[in-house]
This record gives structure tokens, sequence and C-alpha cells, in this order.
């Protein structure tokens, strides 16, 4: 229709392909990645050049993206977890490809075998079923180098950003969840302020002497008015 074209020009402008030097594969050879749900695909070959995008497209034209790019942005109807894209080697299906250069500290094959040992701790928590959907989704790793960062100690010394950042390669995806991130403490919290109907009797004794006219209480609606 005359939105989809409008925005299928500006994506044609904008990302003009002799302006990007990464890697995607050709027009003529792309071919659709389907999974189990047919129209979970990307209809563009470069959907997931534009989701790895700071910020990510996903987010800037969602009107656009979440339709022509569902693959890319997760967000397929019936899979909306990191069960959408099958493991890589590369590790992409946990955010951005990692590099695998090692260094003499750290060789390829640990970078390898923690990039495997990430896609094991998401496969877990799918399973377990214990993160929020949502924030399990958003857990990405989302530079080149959270693999060989998380094995220099680097979730520990800085963890602030590794565990939001690098999350899968930090094994920390619960993290983005509220109730793990900041779970009630029971014992420190102590009893609850209020119990039920505490509230509403707070208010009728406010609304009674010598609360009425020491405040100047006005009712204006209560639960036993007509009005209620």
């Amino acid at each position: 229709d005359e939105h989809d074209d409008e925005h299928d020009d500006e994506y044609d402008d904008e990302y003009d392909d002799d302006e990007y030097d990464g890697e995607y594969e050709d027009d003529d050879e792309f071919v659709e990645k389907i999974v189990d749900d047919e129209e979970c695909i990307d209809e563009y070959p470069h959907c997931q050049m534009w989701a790895e995008f700071k910020p990510s497209e996903c987010d800037r034209n969602p009107d656009f993206m979440l339709s022509k790019c569902k693959l890319a942005c997760r967000a397929c109807e019936k899979r909306k977890r990191y069960s959408d894209i099958l493991p890589t080697i590369d590790g992409r299906d946990l955010g951005i490809a990692q590099n695998f250069n090692g260094n003499e500290e750290i060789s390829t094959e640990e970078l390898e075998k923690r990039v495997a040992a990430s896609q094991k701790y998401m496969r877990e928590q799918i399973q377990l079923g214990s993160i929020d959907p949502d924030a399990l989704r958003s857990c990405k790793n989302e530079y080149e180098f959270c693999t060989l960062w998380s094995l220099q100690g680097e979730c520990d010394n800085n963890p602030a950003f590794m565990r939001f950042r690098c999350g899968p390669a930090c094994l920390s995806c619960e993290m983005l969840d509220f109730k793990h991130r900041c779970p009630m403490d029971r014992e420190i919290m102590g009893p609850d302020a209020w119990s039920p109907g505490d509230l509403d009797r707070m208010f009728r004794r406010l609304s009674l002497e010598p609360y009425k006219s020491k405040y100047d209480v006005n009712v204006l609606s209560s639960p036993d008015s007509e009005e209620g």
C-alpha cells in the first residue's frame, strides 16, 4: 500500500549498498529466513543490519520494522524469544556476532566455548520460564567483544555495564527482569503498613468528630452516599 511504499523508498535511500561496508547477502541471493511460523520472516536482506543499528531501527521505526523485519526484531507472534533464531557458531542469535580473534590470554577455542555456554544458558532460561519473556527477548550481546570481555572478568569488574549490555555472555539476563533485579526482602521490609480495609476505616474516622471539625473535612462522596 502507499504507506509501505513510502517506507520502502526511505530505506532504499537511507541504506544505500555503496555506503554500507559490513556484511550482508546480495538481493539476488537473499533467502527469506523462515522458521516454524511461515509469517516470521525478514522481507528485506538488510533487516538484521537495521535491527543492529544503535539505536535499533526496531525501536526507531516500529511501524515498518515490526511488519517487514519480524525475525530480526524478534517480533513474531507465535515465538517472541530466542528460539526464533537457531544457534549460530558466531553467536549472532544472541545479538551481535561475536569477535573470535583471541589474544595471548584467551584463545579462539575458549571464546567459542563461552558462546556455546551462553546459548545453553538462554535455552535453559526459556525452558525454566523464570524470566519475563519480554526481558529475556531484550537480553542481547550488544557488542562484538562481549564474550571476550566476559572471559576477562569484566562481568564482575564492571557489572553495571556488562550485565545489561552483554547479558548472554555474562549469563545475567535475569538482571533485566525487575523482580529479579530488585527483589522484595520481606525481612527488611517488615509487615505491611496497610491491611485490607485499613484505608476505608481511616477515611471513615476522618469523617467523624473530633477529626471532622478539627481538619475541616468536607465529604464529597462515600460508599454510603447515594452518589457513591
